[in-house]
């Protein structure tokens, strides 16, 4: 009932530049690869992406990212956390090839309301079919709209 012991090495590399333009605008310019051995095969992925946070009032924030991305398989998936929704989370798992990018619009309005949408699309071009199951969608695109209202009394 022994079974012998599958290698396993990871290497991450990260590589990251934010700069401050102004008050109101910031950039972040991020490149990741990875590399990890499984059973004596050896994967590869690599992620690289340009933010930018536009802080144009202290009531209207926008923000956007595109990401470029390209792994073997899942098993040299890159991660990217995401600005999202207030109360979301979104960490991303991206494997195989693609494109994903987003847009974030938030607005205070009147102290009471803030109202927050955001636009998100992954376009992976050589499949035909993205996800599994009863999440599985037709086609390369995947594509989401996402808004919330936020009352504060």
């Amino acid at each position: 009932f022994l079974q012998p012991i599958k290698s396993f090495f990871n290497f991450i590399s990260r590589i990251e530049f934010n700069y401050k333009l102004s008050k109101q605008i910031r950039l972040k310019e991020r490149f990741e690869y990875n590399n990890i051995e499984v059973n004596n095969s050896v994967e590869e992925g690599f992620l690289t992406f340009q933010d930018i946070q536009f802080y144009l009032s202290p009531v209207f924030n926008f923000y956007t990212r595109i990401t470029f991305f390209r792994t073997n398989s899942f098993n040299s998936a890159v991660y990217e956390y995401e600005n999202d929704l207030a109360g979301t989370l979104i960490s991303s798992v991206l494997y195989g090839e693609g494109i994903r990018w987003y847009f974030l619009i938030r607005t205070k309005l009147y102290k009471i309301l803030t109202i927050s949408c955001k636009y998100s699309e992954t376009f992976k071009p050589k499949e035909n079919s993205l996800g599994t199951g009863l999440l599985e969608i037709e086609g390369n695109l995947d594509n989401r709209f996402s808004l919330q209202l936020d009352l504060n009394y």
